[in-house]
């Protein structure tokens, strides 16, 4: 182990320091004067310490690179009074991304303040009141105000929910932050959950076109004619991707049911799209056969319809060939190697269609 700690090459992704006995042992005393007496800190990602009191989990600490250091995990302490105070003052804890303190509990009002500038804590306080929640709510709007004034900041995704039922002063908090901003934010992947329109459209507009690829909307707070206010937003027609059917997780929530005839050409411009209308027609599958047949750029979309055709009657009418499972059948597509897919999935409630090159 000591020819590898003193190569000065060496990169770690995770250290695990375990200490089962309650006295020091000799190993440890003999690890922590080998690590003292290295020219260098080692460079690791991952610190996890377990069974240790706080003199020995600092001393370990020390050994490290801060910055390099960016996760630091501990738990099962034998001396439960472990002083966080004593940690904090490290550059180590300073510059690290995550933390993780299991099986203590902490003050909130003490401590809370330590883990303003990690990018991910996971902490046990003793109690929480309204104030401290208040409190929690203002220094995590500081943080994301310093964090979006940043104007090199990259967000591969920016995921906003409110359960509030009635508009708070989130909204109006969050829509007078977006509108301060002199940049737009560049932001792949937009997630708007349960936030009303007047949030919607401040998020939308913040962001950047062409940036943004993906845009999701969860929640019945908005209503399905909200979305003509989305159309004329160059975020909306530039996006490549759309979901109005559930969360980040899949999981529906409040699901947006929209008019065929109304809506469909709102979305028929994404390359891949998640949706649902209350009713599809056969005329409405051949007009998406048609559109999907004309765009090149199209690849994949996901319906969900409360009432539609049966599998045989989209066959027909389609002039599709005839597949097995729950492929309804394959329209090839005049002029092209491309083919249509269109698929039924009953169990699930939804119906797919698939553009993709013929390779045969």
């Amino acid at each position: 182990m000591k020819i590898l700690l003193r190569n000065p090459r060496l990169r770690l992704n995770c250290l695990l320091y375990i200490e089962r006995k309650v006295k020091p042992s000799e190993n440890y005393h003999e690890l922590i004067e080998f690590l003292n007496s290295l020219d260098r800190q080692l460079e690791i990602t991952v610190l996890a310490m377990r069974y240790m009191d706080e003199m020995k989990m600092i001393a370990l600490m020390k050994a490290f690179k801060p910055g390099t250091l960016e996760e630091i995990m501990f738990s099962d302490y034998p001396n439960k009074l472990v002083d966080i105070d004593d940690f904090v003052k490290m550059d180590q804890w300073k510059q690290a991304k995550r933390v993780t303190i299991e099986r203590l509990s902490l003050d909130f009002s003490s401590h809370f303040h330590h883990f303003h500038h990690f990018e991910q804590f996971k902490i046990n306080v003793e109690s929480i009141t309204l104030d401290d929640m208040l409190a929690m709510k203002k220094e995590m709007l500081n943080d994301l105000e310093i964090l979006l004034r940043n104007p090199r900041l990259r967000l591969d995704y920016f995921l906003c929910a409110d359960h509030e039922r009635k508009p708070s002063e989130n909204d109006l908090e969050l829509i007078e932050l977006l509108n301060s901003l002199n940049h737009q934010l560049k932001i792949n992947k937009l997630i708007m959950i349960k936030i009303r329109m007047n949030a919607m459209i401040a998020l939308l507009k913040a962001a950047k076109p062409g940036t943004l690829e993906e845009i999701r909307i969860g929640g019945r707070l908005i209503k399905p004619d909200d979305i003509t206010r989305f159309i004329d937003l160059d975020q909306w027609k530039e996006a490549k991707r759309l979901d109005t059917d559930g969360d980040p997780w899949s999981i529906p929530i409040g699901r947006l049911s929209f008019d065929f005839s109304r809506h469909f050409h709102y979305f028929n411009h994404f390359e891949r799209f998640r949706t649902n209308f209350e009713v599809i027609t056969l005329d409405d599958m051949l007009e998406i056969k048609k559109i999907f047949s004309e765009n090149a750029n199209f690849k994949y979309c996901r319906i969900t319809a409360k009432n539609k055709p049966s599998r045989k009657e989209i066959r027909e009418a389609l002039g599709l060939s005839n597949n097995h499972s729950s492929v309804i059948g394959l329209y090839k597509i005049p002029n092209s190697n491309d083919i249509l897919k269109f698929a039924i999935y009953d169990s699930l409630g939804y119906f797919a269609v698939k553009r993709y090159t013929d390779t045969n």
